[in-house]
């Protein structure tokens, strides 16, 4: 109580015992001067009255004393018993009042809209609210201490998450603790923004801590969505520009600054009329804004102007943005440059009818114009001719210089064939190294001889390539409209097969069709279909012809020979099918199969008793070009088993010439295997010397056609004694084939020939009869041959 209203009360105390002591001490005095006169005592001796009143009024006057002083002590008595009462009240009151705060400010943060959760020093969760729970899916049942919390909501993040809360007690406000990722109940993630209020220590002596958070998920998504456009906006191939509904421009992204060759700083604030090209008019545009604002979207074509004045084409979409009022707040526009696009589509469109490297008329176009040709001469009844021209071992020069130095020429070549053609006419490429003339209104086969023989006479001139001089020569093939067909099909195959005929009269010519070309052709044909699956189905199989020792005369070994068991005819001699598997590329894995099964059969003879016998395997020019020969051989040995000094290839010299530097590189690196090597058909091919004694070849095998007649014509005799001469200079083998008499043997053997094989030893045999050929064990004499 303040000490003024103790004072107060204090002198009303006063005032009103001195009020009763002096009303008692008047009624008193009064009654004792009073009574002695009204009742007077009829003893009482003079000056006894007076005495006795004086001494009753001292006794009034005394107990007055008393009655004040006992009735003041009273009445502050009670004055401070009501005192304290009244501050008993107002203390309870006030706690009451604290508690219903209390009760209030617990009800308020249970029901707070953001979570949060009081806990204590040593890990003990008092309390968690409504939106704890509701964000988090724990209560406080799952989560009594904070590790458990930690533990289960803690994601990949509970070292960090622990030490981020030991650092808050101590703190003396109220401390922000920055995101953290927390694993709701459910398995869901959520990211919460915590900040932590020291709450001091409690009755218990533990200090307290409430954490609160706001789920900043959705604006952590929005950040990334803004930041991924961002993203986007800023590294888009596509141009992207913004303006306001005005039309001012707002924001650009640097692909539209490339575009264009503006700053970014320099487009700010203007229109994309600055970018105007000229090349739409007023309509183009009143269009475009006709229907951007009736239906929120434009997108085509736009010619617009870069800023160094430099035309460009765009596919431009552009699209209004609304706001929720539904006004038209921003414009955006996405382009792309379609420029490239646009010529490509021209370049495209060329090719489609054009020949890239030439410039002439392609395949399409020449057919179409063959068409209208044939139309045409059959309304005027006229005759047209069609060359069909290939060049001749162009694929040999194109390898050897390179297809630079090959398309240089091909240019060349096209360039001439213009040189020699009416303007009427029309040059094509068909494709590689074949070209098409079509030559309309013919007046006389006299016309399309003589320009034959310029064609040719053009391509027979040197070629200037890289500082070199390169000869050229081509095989022409012509079919007439209407003699030899009246659609375009018949006549392109009947020219094709005047071109392939007069490659076999020696090439460097040109052939008419004529019919009987086409049993020819229809045998090209049959041949070609069937080797398709010939392989596939079985139907090669090995011959093997003996290798003899001359001066033993006994078997070494036996040379592979391909032949073909066709379904329908029987036996198909190599002669009849290798130039076409050649042509088509099969070649490759027939010569495969041939090198494999050689090997397992070599290895079968070895395994039944003759360990040192070898199998030769001709390799093709196509084979031996491939580069990877080496890794098939190597295939072939390690699938028999044979050892490499048992295994043989026979290579021609047209194989070896070309491409000297590959060719002597392959050569090595086969010879590395332990394998042998031989050149076959020597001496018909156009050697080098020089070249031969570098390469690491075995054996040189004497072609059949000088070994024919060595007994009869002198220079066949001398060129076969100058090729054993020049082996045996070389160290190496010389093998004579084509042995056919006892004479030619005799011959052989007088002149020390190391090897022969032919039909006078034997002739190829199946694996089975080579094998019983082998039992048979006889040596050979020279008077008596054995018998077939």
């Amino acid at each position: 109580m303040p000490d003024t209203s103790r004072s107060c009360l204090q002198d009303s105390a006063q005032n009103k015992a001195l009020i009763y002591a002096l009303a008692y001490m008047a009624v008193a005095a009064a009654w004792v001067v009073l009574s002695g006169i009204l009742f007077p005592f009829p003893t009482s001796e003079p000056g006894f009255d007076k005495a006795e009143m004086l001494k009753d009024l001292l006794f009034v006057l005394a107990t007055s004393g008393f009655i004040y002083v006992l009735l003041r002590s009273r009445h502050s008595a009670k004055q401070q018993h009501l005192s304290n009462s009244s501050q008993e009240d107002k203390q309870r009151r006030k706690e009451a009042v604290i508690r219903e705060i209390e009760d209030r400010f617990h009800v308020i943060a249970y029901e707070a809209p953001f979570p949060m959760q009081t806990h204590t020093e040593d890990g003990e969760i008092l309390q968690v609210n409504r939106a704890w729970t509701e964000i988090t899916g724990y209560t406080l049942a799952d989560t009594p201490t904070i590790r458990i919390w930690v533990e289960k909501a803690g994601c990949q993040n509970t070292p960090q998450t622990e030490k981020t809360i030991a650092a808050l007690f101590g703190a003396s406000s109220k401390k922000h603790a920055g995101e953290l990722a927390i694993c709701r109940k459910d398995g869901t993630e959520r990211i919460l923004n915590f900040s932590f209020l020291p709450l001091g220590k409690l009755a218990d002596g533990r200090e307290a801590v409430v954490s609160m958070a706001t789920d900043v998920t959705e604006r952590r998504k929005a950040d990334e969505r803004l930041r991924f456009a961002a993203a986007v906006f800023d590294s888009s191939y596509n141009s992207i520009v913004i303006t306001d509904p005005d039309a001012n421009i707002v924001g650009a992204n640097p692909a539209f600054s490339k575009f264009t060759g503006y700053e970014i700083s320099e487009l700010i604030g203007k229109t994309p009329r600055l970018l105007k090209s000229g090349r739409h008019n007023a309509d183009f545009y009143h269009s475009f804004w006709k229907t951007l604002r009736q239906n929120g979207h434009w997108q085509g074509e736009m010619w617009n102007k870069r800023k160094d004045g430099k035309e460009y084409l765009q596919w431009l979409s552009v699209s209004a943005v609304r706001g929720p009022d539904g006004e038209i707040t921003h414009y955006i526009g996405i382009s792309d440059d379609i420029t490239k696009s646009r010529e490509n589509i021209s370049t495209i469109n060329f090719l489609a009818y054009f020949d890239a490297l030439t410039g002439l008329a392609n395949r399409t176009m020449a057919m179409n114009r063959l068409e209208k040709e044939m139309a045409h001469a059959q309304y005027q009844g006229s005759r047209l001719a069609i060359l069909h021209l290939d060049l001749d071992d162009f694929k040999t020069i194109n390898e050897s210089l390179g297809h630079g130095a090959g398309d240089i020429m091909l240019k060349t070549v096209a360039q001439r064939l213009l040189s020699c053609v009416r303007a009427n006419g029309m040059v094509s490429r068909q494709g590689g190294d074949e070209f098409f003339i079509i030559l309309p209104d013919i007046a006389d086969l006299d016309a399309v001889n003589s320009l034959a023989v310029e064609v040719l006479s053009q391509l027979g001139k040197p070629f200037h390539i890289e500082g070199a001089e390169f000869s050229l020569s081509g095989s022409i093939g012509i079919a007439l409209y209407p003699d030899d067909g009246t659609d375009s099909d018949s006549l392109q195959k009947k020219a094709e097969m005047a071109m392939y005929n007069a490659k076999q009269s020696g090439r460097n010519t040109h052939r008419f069709f004529a019919e009987e070309m086409n049993a020819y052709a229809t045998e090209h044909l049959f041949i070609r279909n069937g080797l398709l699956h010939a392989l596939e189905k079985g139907e090669f199989l090995l011959h093997y012809q003996p290798q003899i020792c001359i001066d033993s005369g006994r078997m070494i070994g036996a040379e592979a020979l391909l032949r073909w068991n066709h379904p329908e005819i029987g036996i198909i001699q190599p002669t009849r099918f290798i130039h076409i598997a050649e042509e088509s590329g099969l070649i490759v894995p027939i010569g495969n199969w041939v090198l494999h099964e050689a090997c397992k059969q070599a290895m079968a003879w070895h395994e039944s008793g003759w360990p040192d016998l070898t199998v030769a395997v001709n390799i093709s020019a196509l084979q031996f070009r491939r580069g990877d020969l080496e890794q098939t051989v190597n295939a072939a040995l390690a699938a028999s088993g044979l050892d490499s000094r048992f295994l043989e290839l026979e290579l021609t010299e047209s194989v070896l010439i070309q491409n000297t530097e590959k060719s002597l590189d392959t050569i090595q690196r086969l010879k590395a295997l332990g394998l042998k090597l031989s050149i076959d058909d020597f001496g018909t091919g156009f050697s080098s010397l020089s070249y031969l004694k570098h390469l690491p070849v075995d054996k040189l095998k004497i072609d059949r056609s000088f070994v024919s007649d060595i007994t009869a014509n002198h220079e066949d005799a001398a060129i076969v004694l100058s090729i054993i001469s020049l082996a045996h200079t070389l160290k190496k083998t010389v093998v004579a084939e084509g042995v056919e008499t006892k004479a030619q043997l005799e011959f052989l053997r007088r002149h020390h020939c190391d090897e022969m094989q032919g039909f006078f030893f034997s002739h190829p045999l199946p694996a089975d009869g080579f094998l019983r050929l082998l039992q048979v064990e006889h040596d050979l004499k020279a008077s008596e041959p054995v018998e077939q």
